[in-house]
Parts: C-alpha cells; structure tokens; sequence
C-alpha cells in the first residue's frame, strides 16, 4: 500500500515544517512501514511518499500518537488540507 501526501505551506511556517526529524524517526520506527520519503519542492510545496506492507500497518500508523500529533501541527500551517492519493506501484528496485 503506498501513498503520496502533497501540501503547501505558509511562507511564514515553512521552517517549522521543514523540522520534521522527530515525526519522520516515529514513522520509521513503526512496524510494516517499508518506506518514508519527504520531499520539499522548490517553493512551499512539500511531497510525502509512505509505502506500507499491508492495511493493518497503514491503519496502525493512522490511529499513531505522533501521526495526530503531526496532523495537529500541519493543518494549520497549511494553505489548504493536504491532498491524499493511493499510488499503484508498477515497478522498484526497492520492494
């Protein structure tokens, strides 16, 4: 199962975002998570990847303490709400 998150921030937070190593430690530390990727765009603009092994890990990390955490501190400073896509890999050299 994987999953790509888009968002763009306010320009007065995008330091605050780009200071996200304690989420990103808590996701890589969860069981069945295989991959976490963020990526910031060339402006405010950031891109998640998050590949899971089944649905039982992505619900495990949905209902975690620092996923609401970071929900919490995230919607706020956004634009407008994240946007959510289920991805279909076609090929990797990675799973």
């Amino acid at each position: 199962i994987s999953i790509r998150v888009k968002y763009k921030v306010k320009k007065d937070n995008l330091e605050e975002v780009k200071s996200i190593e304690e989420f990103v430690s808590e996701v890589k530390n969860e069981p069945g998570v295989l991959a976490y990727d963020a990526f910031q765009e060339e402006d405010i603009s950031f891109v998640h990847f998050i590949t899971f092994k089944d649905d039982v890990a992505k619900k495990s990390h949905e209902n975690s303490t620092h996923v609401r955490k970071f929900v919490d501190f995230l919607y706020p400073v956004c634009e407008e709400e994240p946007i959510f896509n289920n991805l279909n890999l076609v090929k990797s050299n990675k799973i």
